[in-house]
Formats: structure tokens, C-alpha cells, sequence
């Protein structure tokens, strides 16, 4: 989905939970000048706490710049970074960084689901699957890879990826992104300049079930119908759990039908209209 930007005293409420006064206290400036005015290395901060990034900028002498983005990460995990890791910064220079919160609800409610639960699903694949995939880089959509539907076969951790309109390396390129952990899938558009992955298990057009069970459901991005069963599903919860029934797999706002983030236990009715359905941090779902 588009990132959302916001300024750094909303995050780090956001993040920290922290009461307005305490706000400045989130807030860091580069520390005092000193004798060594030589830029340093931005180091990789991607994947990191934000309490991490705070304490490279404050090493460093650098002003941070903080945006925060809807995202199925850790709250207060780095997302992006600019610039670079291995770029050289001044002391004095800006650090701007991006950290994950957790995603917003729709504004609209979505219409209620009618339909029961269907028969078990095929065995899953044996390892690897079959059809095109790619690996980690960037790439040009329609020359380096066609556009279309892909997924992940397993999960990996720090998994970041990300639909281009424009390879200027802005936040503004960014057509939609998100950080996992776990089995995904996305729908490269044609439309799409570009789509850039790093740290993911290797991507792959083939679409076949991966998942464990077709009664069940873990943590990840799963088709509804070739992962698991449509019908009415509940867990016993987690902490910061969080699940999405999806129309699509673009990674956008308007992809989401319906979401929670729910306290203790949970239930959810899963469509077979719904093309799929991303949970993380509620523990397994059994059919209910």
C-alpha cells in the first residue's frame, strides 16, 4: 500500500505510547559537534528497532527524520531508509527513516459474508513448486519480469518488498510495500514500472498451496481456496495479532475487505469471494 508519512512526534507516539509531554523526549538531535568532523557510514538499519536508528543518528551527529507506514511489521520496526546503507553523511546531515505502525481499519464496512465451509483442499506441493520465479533485486516489470501474481514459498525473515512506479529511488515511487516475515503474495501490476525485494524466499508464479493444512491457517499471506478452506475460523489470539480478509494482492488500502487487531481470542468468517487472507501474530486459526 501507499506509505503514510507522518512527523516524528506523531510516530513515537505512536511507537512508544508515550504521553504528549513525553514527546520531545522521543524526539533525538545530533549530539554535540566534535573534533572529527569526517562523514561516517550509514550503516543498514533496515529490519532494525527504532531504537536503533535514534542511536546511530545521535552516534553519528545526525539529524533523523522519522515517517511512519501501515505495516504488518513489529510496531517501531525500520521499514525504509535514505540514504542508503554504505553511503558516506556528513555530520550534521539528514537520516530519514521510516518506521512500521500498526494498519488502520477501512472507512467502510464491508458487506456481510454468506456462504459455508467448503471441502478440504489439495495436498500440499512437494518442495520448490514449479513455474517462474526471481530472486532479490530490482527489476523492470514487463522486460526483467512480467507482470502478474506472485508468491514466496516459505518464509523469510526481513523480507521487504516493493511495486515502483519510478526507479528515482523517492518515497513517491513507491506504489505499495511490506515487510514479513512469513509466506506472501503479490500482484505485480502492468502498469508497474518496477518491483524491487530484498531478503525474500525466492518469488514464484506458481501458485499451488504451500500452507500446512486446509483447516487451519498460520501466520502469512494465503489464497483462500488453494491454501485453506473458506468458512468460519477462530484463534486464541496474541499479542499485537492482527489479520486481513483481501480482494487482492497489490498491497493496497482498497485490497482490504476487513481487518482487526483484536485482544484474547478471535473469529472470523472467511468468504470464498475473498481472494485471500495475511494474519501475523495471532497464532494458528482452526476452523471453527
Amino acid at each position: 500500500m501507499r506509505s503514510i508519512r507522518l512527523p516524528v512526534a506523531l510516530v513515537a507516539m505512536l511507537v512508544s505510547g508515550c504521553s504528549p509531554e513525553a514527546l520531545e523526549v522521543a524526539t533525538t538531535s545530533p549530539s554535540p559537534a566534535t573534533d572529527d568532523p569526517s562523514p561516517a557510514v550509514v550503516p543498514d538499519l533496515v529490519g532494525e528497532s527504532s531504537d536503533v536508528a535514534f542511536a546511530a543518528a545521535d552516534a553519528s551527529g545526525w539529524q533523523l527524520v522519522v515517517f511512519e507506514e501501515l505495516s504488518k511489521r513489529k510496531q517501531g520496526t525500520v521499514l525504509s531508509q535514505d540514504p542508503a546503507p554504505g553511503v558516506a553523511l556528513a555530520r550534521g546531515g539528514t537520516l530519514t527513516v521510516t518506521l512500521a505502525v500498526g494498519k488502520a481499519p477501512p472507512t467502510t464496512e464491508p458487506p456481510p459474508p454468506s456462504f459455508t465451509t467448503g471441502p478440504p483442499g489439495p495436498p500440499p506441493p512437494p518442495p520448490g513448486g514449479g513455474g517462474s520465479g526471481f530472486g532479490d533485486g530490482t527489476y523492470r516489470v514487463g522486460s526483467d519480469i512480467q507482470p502478474g501474481t506472485y508468491r514466496t514459498r516459505s518464509g523469510s525473515e526481513g523480507c521487504y518488498w516493493e511495486r515502483l512506479s519510478g526507479f528515482g529511488g523517492d518515497f513517491d515511487d513507491i506504489i505499495a510495500n511490506d515487510n514479513t516475515d512469513f509466506p506472501e503474495v503479490v500482484t505485480i501490476a502492468s502498469s508497474d514500472e518496477g518491483f524491487s525485494t530484498r531478503r525474500c524466499a525466492p518469488w514464484s508464479s506458481d501458485l499451488s498451496r504451500v500452507s500446512v493444512s486446509s483447516a487451519a491457517v498460520d501466520q502469512g499471506t494465503w489464497i483462500v481456496g488453494t491454501d485453506f478452506s473458506p468458512g468460519t475460523y477462530r484463534t486464541s489470539g496474541g499479542d499485537g495479532c492482527y489479520w486481513e480478509r483481501l480482494r487482492g494482492f497489490g498491497g493496497e488500502v482498497d485490497d482490504i475487505i476487513a481487518n482487526d487487531n483484536p485482544s484474547g481470542s478471535a473469529v472470523v468468517t472467511i468468504s470464498a469471494s475473498d481472494a485471500g487472507f495475511s494474519t501475523v501474530r495471532c497464532g494458528r486459526w482452526t476452523a471453527a
